[in-house]
């Protein structure tokens, strides 16, 4: 894993505060800032574990908005950032679990669900929104 540099990190940091200015007034401009701090990172950006979390924001953001083919384009960096990196597996297939959820996939949401409680508890159902909860508790 990669380290961004000081002044990189910076610049990227104030990118994201620039995007929050932006968050619930216009979400345009928001994903614009993101994005513009996404490209920031260097190639290969699955290098970097900080692009992870950014991803996530992305991605976590289309997701409550609705907004399901983005929300697929930025759970798949968030994949390929955790698959390189080797970290954050259970975070990342928690949110491939909401994703397949709100898409519709309910199926495959539960299976990977089901997964994610053998392995770890109710911890990631009891920090989300209980839609998640429910749902699961319902078909387990």
């Amino acid at each position: 894993m990669f380290v961004l540099e000081t002044l990189l990190q910076q610049k990227v940091a104030e990118q994201i505060e620039k995007a929050n200015q932006y968050r619930d007034i216009n979400q345009e401009k928001y994903f614009e800032v993101l994005e513009a701090a996404w490209a920031l990172y260097p190639i290969p950006k699955e290098n970097y574990a900080d692009a992870y979390h950014l991803a996530k924001e992305i991605f976590s953001r289309h997701l409550q908005n609705r907004e399901i083919n983005q929300a697929e384009r930025w759970l798949h960096e968030m994949i390929r950032n955790s698959n390189t990196l080797q970290h954050h597996e259970c975070d990342c297939q928690f949110n491939e679990a909401k994703f397949l959820y709100e898409s519709g996939d309910q199926e495959q949401a539960l299976i990977l669900f089901r997964k994610l409680v053998r392995r770890f508890g109710m911890a990631y159902l009891e920090t989300e929104g209980t839609q998640y909860k429910e749902f699961y508790l319902k078909y387990k």
